[in-house]
């Protein structure tokens, strides 16, 4: 017995939703990885802004050059080179308004 078009299409649709669903369920999980990576940068600048009160209150200045250079290169060391953009936005979030 051969397959008829409609049991093929019924297959392929089967695969299909089974892509479908498989794709649902991946993205929920980026959206909870998300949601986490959120509240680790709002962690991030909170700790940032206590660092910079503390420097500022003591006469330094509210950025260390040398350290943010030294965060940069750990992120193109784990990440690559796209590493350094992303070092570089989260640099600037965390620093706040002068």
């Amino acid at each position: 017995m051969t397959p008829t078009t409609s049991d093929a299409d019924n297959a392929a649709a089967d695969a299909d939703t089974a892509a479908d669903a498989e794709i649902i369920r991946l993205r929920e999980q980026i959206d909870e990885v998300d949601a986490e990576l959120v509240g680790i940068v709002q962690r991030r600048i909170a700790l940032s802004k206590q660092i910079q009160a503390v420097r500022m209150a003591h006469g330094g200045r509210r950025r260390e050059h040398s350290r943010e250079l030294k965060i940069v290169n750990t992120y193109v060391d784990g990440l690559g080179r796209g590493g350094s953009q992303l070092a570089l936005t989260l640099l600037e979030l965390c620093r706040g308004r002068a």
